[in-house]
């Protein structure tokens, strides 16, 4: 009877232990494109190291808004729950997050590394910039030189899959502050219109 009862308290306590380990290894991602570890649960915490977007973290622990999280093996350090999700981002998510929060150079290098694409989440990651630009928009002056790239790139590249998007740019205004400014939105009809010039005649 004494082993029976000593067998079954060292089962619970062994299952209580996997429950414990199971919940410490919870896997969260980084949800935006840089974020900063701190040495504690706030943001007057010292910064210890910064992770990138869908960078796993596995959670160690958790303080009101805070995860202790386990960076790799070795590294560890506290991030603000805001900052993950409970799965990675798809690619489209990424990128859109990642043109959002970046500057005009990174916009630019994404425009340049998509542009080529005639179909997929690039294509369709772009397109949506274009047609919903109220979701991406910085400044007019930089936001304008982001959409001539995406144009002079899809005319550049013979992406004939452009030519309804550019087609509804010409029919219809641009959004968010691109259309705010009457110049710039007419300027970048123009830059349309000549981009679906060249696509019409490949």
């Amino acid at each position: 009877m004494k082993s029976a009862v000593l067998f079954i308290s060292a089962a619970i306590l062994l299952f209580l232990g996997d429950r414990g380990r199971a919940q410490d290894t919870k896997i969260v991602y980084v949800k935006m494109p840089m974020v900063n570890i701190r040495s504690g649960p706030g943001l007057n915490y010292n910064k210890t190291g910064v992770v990138n977007i869908n960078t796993a973290l596995k959670i160690i622990s958790a303080e009101g808004d805070w995860y202790e999280v386990l960076i790799g093996d070795t590294l560890d350090g506290w991030i603000g729950k805001q900052y993950t999700s409970d799965k990675p981002l798809s690619t489209l998510e990424r990128d859109k997050i990642t043109f959002k929060e970046g500057d005009y150079r990174s916009k630019i290098r994404m425009v340049e590394k998509m542009s080529y694409k005639r179909s997929g989440s690039e294509f369709e990651f772009l397109k949506d910039v274009v047609i919903n630009h109220q979701n991406y928009e910085s400044t007019v002056e930089n936001d304008k030189m982001v959409v001539k790239e995406i144009f002079r790139r899809w005319s550049e590249h013979g992406i004939t899959e452009a030519v309804g998007t550019l087609v509804y740019i010409l029919e219809n205004d641009f959004t968010g502050i691109l259309a705010d400014n009457p110049v710039v939105n007419q300027e970048l009809k123009l830059a349309a219109k000549d981009a679906l010039k060249i696509l019409v005649r490949e």
